[in-house]
């Protein structure tokens, strides 16, 4: 961002900023990238609705997983969001899986179709076919034979529907 000075830390760039969209755009630059806080924030969700542990252990997660200042805060953001809208989100959900109760979702599908739901319908300053892409990516790599194209159908039906 113009105006900062050379040296400046990210998180000193981070409290300059005027707004959350600042931070984002702030963010856009990092080597990081948004994939590894997305990553982050699965496991963390898995952690907190699988492993029925308590928060510390999900802010462990995070603390082990070398994220920037300010992709923490994204990955916070969507944990804290995914977790605040979570019945409105399974509601959601179930309508666009009607031979499924959604505790019957495989555990690591469900949770990354709620999390890319969370950024859908609540956090839309990112594209909905990049927070698709993404939760496609992230079923490639955590879940199953099938999960990637089972999580690109029902958001994709979700996302054309809205």
């Amino acid at each position: 961002m113009a105006g900062h000075k050379a040296g400046e830390t990210i998180a000193q760039k981070h409290s300059q900023a005027k707004n959350e969209q600042d931070a984002w755009q702030i963010a856009k630059g990092e080597p990081m990238t948004r994939h590894k806080a997305r990553e982050t924030a699965l496991q963390m969700l898995f952690q907190l609705d699988i492993g029925k542990n308590a928060w510390e252990m999900a802010e462990y997660i995070l603390s082990e997983s070398g994220l920037t200042p300010i992709y923490a805060e994204f990955t916070l953001h969507l944990v804290k969001g995914t977790l605040e809208h979570q019945p409105e989100i399974d509601v959601l959900l179930s309508s666009f899986t009607r031979q499924w109760d959604v505790s019957r979702l495989a555990n690591i599908d469900k949770n990354i179709i709620r999390m890319s739901l969370f950024e859908l319908k609540y956090s839309t300053e990112i594209p909905k076919n990049v927070v698709i892409n993404e939760a496609v990516e992230l079923a490639k790599s955590f879940g199953s034979e099938d999960s990637a194209s089972f999580v690109n159908a029902i958001l994709d039906n979700i996302s054309n529907q809205s």
